[in-house]
């Protein structure tokens, strides 16, 4: 696949493979990072975290992800994770409409947030 890594304010991603209606990345987080308080209403995402530890915000409920532990998070979901120490990384695959415009953020910590 040609697809190359997408660099963020708190790591990187590069999409693995995609489908009709699918599409599977390899999520980076940096240490201590986070990504923004968002939902999707086109898509639902299911995660696995393959190395590190993550603190995961999903809808007020907080929780702590381990490698191997995952995750459902289904369309209109408020989501959020954070890095441990040791940085994390990330199997996402997406299912539904998989547009990166799909993104409704509450909060960000880089700037990023949508307009209320």
């Amino acid at each position: 696949m040609a697809d190359s890594s997408v660099e963020k304010p708190w790591g990187f991603y590069h999409v693995l493979a995609r489908g009709d209606g699918w599409l599977t990345k390899l999520i980076e987080v940096e240490p201590n990072q986070r990504l923004s308080h968002q939902r999707h209403s086109l898509r639902s995402e299911y995660w696995v975290v393959v190395a590190g530890m993550a603190k995961m915000e999903l809808n007020g409920r907080v929780m702590v992800l381990q490698e191997g532990d995952d995750v459902s998070i289904l369309r209109g979901d408020w989501h959020r994770v954070q890095a441990c120490e040791s940085g994390c990384t990330i199997i996402e695959t997406q299912y539904g409409v998989c547009d990166e415009n799909d993104i409704v953020r509450k909060e960000d910590d880089y700037g990023r947030e949508d307009p209320k």
